[in-house]
C-alpha cells in the first residue's frame, strides 16, 4: 500500500484548493501594504508589498490593452529582479502563461520555444542578442518584444497604465496554466512543466516556519524553488531577498547583511559554502531555516555544515521533490538538532502519497529499495504540448514515474538513492553509489566526487569514481581506491578505478550530469 501524508487541508488551513492563486497572490500584496516585499541584494534596491502591486496592476492593464489574455503564451528570459517579479505576477494576472528561461544559449531557447506560438516576450539586457536570435529562427515570431529595463519604451508604457484593473477569472485551478517551467535535462531533452494554479497555490506552502521575516533566494529565476519563494513571501508576508550572485563569499555576506532567516541551497552549494575563507568572520546567526534541494546530500557535508555554518544553532532541512510535483516531504514539527535521519528528506509532506515499485512493475514494501512513483492533490497538468509522454508517465491511478530510486525506514522518513537508471547491477542485486560517494568526500584529498559504473563481464558492473583534487594536495587513484576499499563491502568497492578531472559536469540547475560523466569515462 503507498504511504500517505497528513491531510492538507488540516495541516494548512490556509489552502484553498477552490480559490484561484491569481486571487491569493493579489489579496497578498494588498494585505502586505508598505512592508517590503523584495530586495535585490547586490544593489540594495526595494520595493513595498504595495509598490509591486501597484506596478503589476498596472502592467496587467498594459497587457490587456495590447492584446494579450487568457491562452496567450508569453516568455520571460531574465534572471531575478523587482521589475522581472512585477513583469510575470503582472502577466499572469490577464490569464496568460509565462514561460521563464535564462539560457544565453540562443538554440536552446529556440528548442524550448521555437516551434509554438507566442505573444510577447520579455528578456534582460543580457541576453537580447540570444533571445533575437530565437526570435529570428520562429515561423510565428511573438508580436511584442521588449527588454526588462525601464529605459524600454514598452515596459515603461506597460508601468504607466491606469485604466482599471480586471482579474482574470480561473474557472478550474486543477486545468489553468499560469506558469510552464522546463526541466534540467539531465535524463534528456529539457521538458515544459505546465505547472497548473492549484500546483502554484501548493508550492506556497512547502516551508512550514511561520517566524520566517527575510529569505535569501540564490536559485535562478526558471527553477522550481522561484515561483515557490514568490508565492510562499506573497501568502505570508515575508521580505524575499534576490540575489544573481553565485559567489559564495557574496551571498554568505548577503545573510549577513540582509539578516536573512531562511534560505534554499543546493547540494553543490553546500560544500561551496563551507569552503569560504571568509566564513568565519561572518555574523551567520539571523539564518535558523535551511533547505537543501535539487540533488541527493551526503550524510557527512550535512553534518559538516551545520557545525561549520550554523555553528550548531539548528539544523538542514533536505526535501525531496521535482518540477513535476513540487516539493513532496516536509521535516514539519521535527527537531532538526536530532541527527539521527540527517540523510533523509524527511516524511511525506500533507497531500502526497508515493509508493514503491520494483524492475517489474510490481509495487514492494515501502522499505524496499525501488523507484518512486508519487501522487498529490496538486501535480503538473502534464508536459507542454507532449500529451503521449505525460500519458507514458501516470498510471491508471493517477501516480508520477518519477525515475527516482529510494526507501522509507521503519519510521515513514524517505531516503533518496539517486536516478533508477544510475543503480548499479552487482551479481543480480541493485545497490547505490550515494554511500560511496558520502565516503570519497570525506578524504581530505577529495573536493568533489561522483561514483558511476562501468561494465563488467563477471559482475555485471563495476564502480568507477571520478574524483576532483583540493588544490595542493597530492594523492594517487589507488589511495582512494584503497581508502574506500576500508569502509564498504565488496560490491561497493572502486574496482573500476579513480579517474582524476577539474571539475564535475553539471545541468543548468547545478546536478552532476551523469551522462556527461559516462563520456569522460569512456575517454579515459
Amino acid at each position: 500500500m503507498p504511504l500517505r501524508g497528513a491531510d492538507i487541508e488540516k495541516a494548512f488551513p490556509r489552502f484553498s484548493p477552490t480559490t484561484s492563486v491569481l486571487q491569493l497572490l493579489l489579496d497578498g500584496l494588498h494585505k502586505g501594504g508598505n512592508q517590503i516585499a523584495q530586495v535585490e541584494a547586490q544593489s540594495g534596491k526595494s520595493e513595498s508589498y504595495a509598490g509591486i502591486l501597484q506596478q503589476s496592476s498596472s502592467i496587467a492593464v498594459g497587457l490587456q490593452s495590447a492584446g494579450v489574455t487568457a491562452g496567450d503564451i508569453a516568455v520571460l528570459c531574465c534572471d531575478k529582479s523587482i521589475l522581472a517579479y512585477s513583469i510575470l505576477l503582472g502577466t499572469i494576472f490577464t490569464g496568460a502563461t509565462v514561460i521563464v528561461i535564462n539560457s544565453l544559449d540562443a538554440n536552446k531557447i529556440h528548442q524550448c520555444i521555437g516551434r509554438h506560438p507566442v505573444k510577447v516576450v520579455f528578456s534582460d539586457p543580457v541576453y537580447v542578442k540570444s533571445v533575437n536570435e530565437s526570435v529570428s529562427k520562429m515561423i510565428l515570431p511573438p508580436s511584442l518584444v521588449a527588454t526588462i529595463e525601464m529605459a524600454d519604451p514598452f515596459i515603461r508604457s506597460l508601468t504607466k497604465s491606469v485604466e482599471e484593473f480586471k482579474l482574470f477569472k480561473v474557472e478550474n485551478v486543477s486545468k489553468h496554466i499560469p506558469l510552464i517551467l522546463f526541466t534540467s535535462g539531465s535524463t534528456g531533452d529539457p521538458k515544459g512543466v505546465e505547472i497548473n494554479d492549484l500546483l502554484l497555490q501548493r508550492l506556497g506552502y512547502t516551508f512550514d516556519d511561520e517566524s520566517i521575516e527575510s529569505y535569501l533566494l540564490m536559485s535562478a529565476f526558471s527553477w522550481i524553488s522561484s515561483p515557490i519563494s514568490l508565492v510562499s513571501s506573497l501568502l505570508k508576508g515575508y521580505t524575499l531577498v534576490l540575489s544573481n550572485s553565485k559567489d559564495p563569499a557574496h551571498n554568505l555576506e548577503f545573510i549577513q547583511r540582509y539578516k536573512v532567516n531562511g534560505v534554499t541551497l543546493s547540494a553543490s552549494v553546500v560544500s561551496l559554502f563551507m569552503k569560504e575563507p571568509s566564513l568565519s568572520q561572518l555574523d551567520l546567526s539571523s539564518l535558523s531555516m535551511v533547505v537543501i534541494g535539487g540533488d541527493v546530500v551526503l550524510k557527512r557535508e550535512a553534518e559538516m555544515f551545520i557545525q561549520k555554518v550554523l555553528q550548531g544553532r539548528t539544523g538542514v532541512q533536505s526535501l525531496y521533490g521535482m518540477t513535476e510535483t513540487g516539493v513532496l516531504t516536509t521535516w514539519r514539527n521535527q527537531n532538526l538538532l536530532d541527527l539521527s535521519k540527517i540523510n533523509s528528506t524527511g516524511y511525506l509532506a500533507p497531500g502526497v502519497e508515493i509508493k514503491i515499485m520494483n524492475d517489474e512493475g510490481v509495487e514492494v514494501l515501502t522499505e524496499s529499495l525501488g523507484e518512486l512513483w508519487v501522487k498529490s492533490i496538486a501535480m503538473m497538468s502534464g508536459y507542454w504540448n507532449q500529451p503521449e509522454l505525460t500519458k507514458q508517465l501516470f498510471d491508471n491511478d493517477g501516480f508520477f514515474q518519477t525515475g527516482d530510486a529510494g526507501c522509507f525506514d521503519k519510521d515513514g522518513f524517505l531516503y533518496i538513492k539517486g536516478r533508477v537508471k544510475d543503480l548499479i547491477d552487482f551479481k543480480g542485486s541493485k545497490i547505490s553509489v550515494s554511500d560511496v560517494e558520502d565516503i570519497l568526500k570525506s578524504h581530505p584529498a577529495v573536493l568533489e566526487a561522483a561514483v558511476i559504473s562501468k561494465p563488467h563481464p563477471e559482475s555485471s558492473h563495476q564502480l568507477s569514481a571520478l574524483v576532483v583534487k583540493r588544490s595542493k594536495c597530492d594523492v594517487t587513484s589507488e589511495e582512494i581506491v584503497a581508502f574506500v576499499g576500508e569502509h564498504v563491502e565488496e560490491a561497493k568497492k572502486l574496482n573500476g578505478g579513480v579517474y582524476f578531472i577539474d571539475k564535475l559536469p553539471r545541468t543548468s540547475s547545478g546536478k552532476v550530469n551523469r551522462r556527461l560523466l559516462h563520456e569522460i569515462l569512456l575517454s579515459n
